[in-house]
């Protein structure tokens, strides 16, 4: 599976910017923005995109997979903890010195895992599933691009979560995965929302329109690039995300 790491525009309590503050992750400045241009890899798209586009009428449903279900869980190794952070701070440092050295510096001080739990456990959402890793992703840069006008339910919130598991589950691709692989997804994932969260958070708080503009606007292009729909156009339901009427 292609590693490719994805910053996400995350906010809390969950996704509004009166957040649990990521503890003190450094602030990254633009870095915080222009990382998220980088994109899930097409393999891993592949995976999401029908369970997700085709709850808002986006696709067609596919073919349903035989056989034994995938499993989405993984079991946590610190040498995979340690490999997925050293490649998160030499990511972080092509786009910035600056903020490659504010990365390395807090993953010395914080393990990202629990301080993704505590942001998250409210919602339903926990570490050791790519389901909840991947759902948190796609949501929030739902709730980035539509500026924070939207609030997700911890019932909208755990819906959509487990259309998604199912639907991983499904999946054939997904069964190939060892456990190495879906932890380095997870992690980079939880890694994403950290940064992307605390830049999200830091913009509303100085109510920084310019920010928040320039995010929303990354948010809405991944969105639209990676699932082919506009997040803009779109509500989120418990019975996923529909079109807005």
């Amino acid at each position: 599976m292609k590693r490719i790491f994805i910053l996400l525009p995350v906010t809390m309590v969950l996704f509004c910017a009166s957040a649990v503050r990521a503890q003190d992750f450094s602030s990254v400045g633009d870095a915080g923005i222009s990382m998220g241009d980088a994109t899930i890899s097409q393999i891993e798209t592949g995976l999401v995109t029908e369970g997700i586009r085709r709850k808002s009428g986006g696709a067609k449903p596919g073919k349903k997979a035989t056989g034994k279900s995938a499993s989405t869980t993984y079991r946590r190794s610190p040498q995979i903890t340690q490999r997925v952070e050293a490649q998160f701070v030499q990511y972080a440092t092509r786009l910035s010195p600056v903020a490659g050295k504010s990365v390395a510096a807090d993953l010395k001080r914080f393990d990202p895992a629990p301080v993704w739990n505590k942001n998250v456990a409210g919602y339903g959402l926990r570490s050791g599933d790519i389901a909840d890793a991947i759902a948190g992703y796609y949501i929030l840069n739902f709730v980035i691009a539509n500026k924070h006008t939207v609030n997700p339910t911890r019932g909208q919130v755990r819906a959509f979560r487990d259309r998604l598991k199912t639907a991983l589950q499904k999946n054939p691709t997904v069964g190939t995965f060892t456990n190495a692989q879906k932890q380095e997804l997870a992690e980079a994932l939880m890694l994403n929302f950290l940064y992307q969260q605390k830049s999200f958070s830091d913009a509303v708080s100085k109510n920084d329109t310019a920010a928040l503009t320039k995010l929303a606007t990354a948010a809405t292009r991944r969105f639209q690039a990676e699932l082919k729909l506009d997040p803009t156009t779109l509500t989120l339901t418990e019975a996923g995300l529909k079109p807005r009427s």
